[in-house]
């Protein structure tokens, strides 16, 4: 996506105020990978491929389920700063950094020109985290995938969008509830509904197919290639927590700052700054209305979110 590989996107900002998939989810895809379809089971896969993969978020994880890894994205800049981190992840880790690589390319170019030694040997995971509403045709994607796929390999892609905000812990004065329903509102005045702010700025048909929870993507799935699809979602509700087989991202204890420091990382701000300058400083207008009237500080950690989200797991024919 073009936003992501402009100068100034910064890969770092990405990387701090994006969700992070948590562990529960990678179980459920370790679960899914490692089940073959005659119901023996495997320990591991030997070699992933992860397209789309920004900074990296959703690959090092990979690395729990995987011997090898490949992220791939069309960013140089996500890429670099996936690169960085190589040594610092790989320590805490405590694994060899010869197991994973970042590498620059198109997603789509990528799987129809792999190499040789890709091809030879076959690819026991395809993933596709956050980016799959990008791709272009939907036909050539499942199709080549298949092809890179090993008998019975999976291919899996997941996603999420728009948080609401579920509770606030306690501070001195005001209504919960009416906070909670004045942020809601205002997040989607600014990233959707006026016109004078991100909502025009959206990249589609990108944007409304995630908006839509991939349901133009998942029916296009060919049945004639892929078996044993599992297609999950979640909208979150107050009061309304995600279940066991959910995709979970949930963040508590963040800030009013920290949630518009994660509206800083949209491709639409990065857009509208680029055509607007951001003159009128939106997002501080998004804090300053936040609070208005009452005695909360911006800064204080008060805020617990969750997100749309929704996966697709399924084995090559």
């Amino acid at each position: 996506m073009s936003a992501f590989s402009e100068a100034n996107f910064k890969g770092l900002n990405y990387e701090s105020f994006r969700p992070h998939y948590p562990s529960s989810f990678y179980e459920l895809l370790h679960k899914y990978v490692t089940t073959s379809k005659d119901g023996a089971n495997a320990d591991h896969a030997e070699k992933v491929i992860d397209l789309g993969c920004g900074t990296g978020i959703s690959t090092y994880p990979l690395l729990n389920i995987a011997n090898t890894v490949i992220g791939v994205d069309l960013s140089q800049r996500m890429v670099d700063t996936a690169n960085d981190l190589i040594e610092e992840r790989c320590k805490e880790l405590q694994i060899s950094p010869s197991r994973i690589k970042f590498i620059t390319g198109d997603a789509e170019t990528f799987i129809e020109s792999s190499n040789d030694e890709i091809r030879k040997d076959g690819v026991d995971l395809i993933t596709c985290a956050q980016c799959l509403h990008w791709f272009g045709s939907y036909p050539s994607f499942f199709k080549a995938c298949h092809q890179l796929l090993k008998s019975g390999g999976t291919l899996a892609y997941w996603y999420y969008r728009d948080p609401i905000v579920v509770s606030i812990s306690d501070y001195a004065k005001g209504n919960d509830t009416e906070l909670i329903s004045r942020i809601n509102r205002l997040y989607l005045k600014y990233v959707y509904e006026d016109e004078a702010y991100l909502g025009p700025y959206w990249e589609n048909p990108g944007r409304d197919i995630l908006y839509n929870m991939y349901r133009d993507i998942n029916k296009r799935i060919p049945e004639d290639l892929f078996t044993d699809n599992i297609i999950m979602t979640y909208v979150p509700k107050p009061g309304l927590y995600p279940g066991d087989e959910d995709l979970k991202l949930v963040k508590k204890d963040i800030s009013i700052v920290d949630f518009v420091h994660y509206i800083e990382t949209f491709s639409a701000y990065h857009s509208y700054k680029d055509k607007t300058g951001d003159t009128e400083n939106i997002l501080e207008k998004f804090k300053q209305e936040a609070t208005r009237g009452t005695e909360i500080d911006v800064k204080d950690p008060i805020l617990t979110i969750i997100w749309h989200t929704g996966y697709t797991f399924m084995k090559k024919k």
